[in-house]
């Protein structure tokens, strides 16, 4: 008789932390006025894809990230009038820790955030609505090490 094994296989866990900001303008403009208040350099990155399949077709969506700070980026939730987050209608970006932010440092952010010219919202994302997130930015890593293997192959 074979021996049976199981694996008991669950959705990856990190700890993260997000912020929804409304902010109705174009991302580099939303960028530009993010870095001119709060002092950052944000850039713009590879685009996140994101392959919808009902559609049978991949929707890019910018990213933004800061070279002093590795551990956040922004992404926006819109592209070719489709959203990304879809049951946040009234989001147009989202700011996203790889880890979970402190008391200190959410109000910090808060408070930054809506200094911006232009921003209507911003509301940290907390509990069970934080799995969405999990998905995306497991995808966004995977994406960034395939690029980063093929830019090895390329140089080899």
């Amino acid at each position: 008789m074979a021996a049976k094994i199981t694996l008991d296989i669950g959705p990856f866990e990190q700890e993260i932390s997000v912020f929804a900001i409304s902010a109705h303008m174009r991302d580099y403009r939303f960028i530009w006025y993010l870095n001119k208040s709060i002092d950052y350099d944000f850039i713009r990155d590879e685009a996140y894809i994101h392959h919808v399949k009902r559609q049978k077709k991949d929707l890019h969506f910018s990213v933004f990230l800061c070279n002093e700070y590795l551990d956040m980026f922004f992404i926006s939730n819109r592209s070719e009038n489709s959203l990304l987050f879809p049951k946040y209608k009234g989001v147009d970006f989202f700011l996203i820790w790889y880890r979970e932010l402190d008391d200190e440092e959410a109000d910090f952010w808060k408070k930054s955030l809506k200094s911006v010219p232009g921003i209507t919202l911003a509301k940290q994302i907390e509990g069970d609505a934080l799995q969405d997130f999990q998905t995306i930015v497991a995808e966004m890593e995977y994406q960034q090490m395939d690029r980063n293997e093929d830019n090895e192959t390329e140089e080899n």
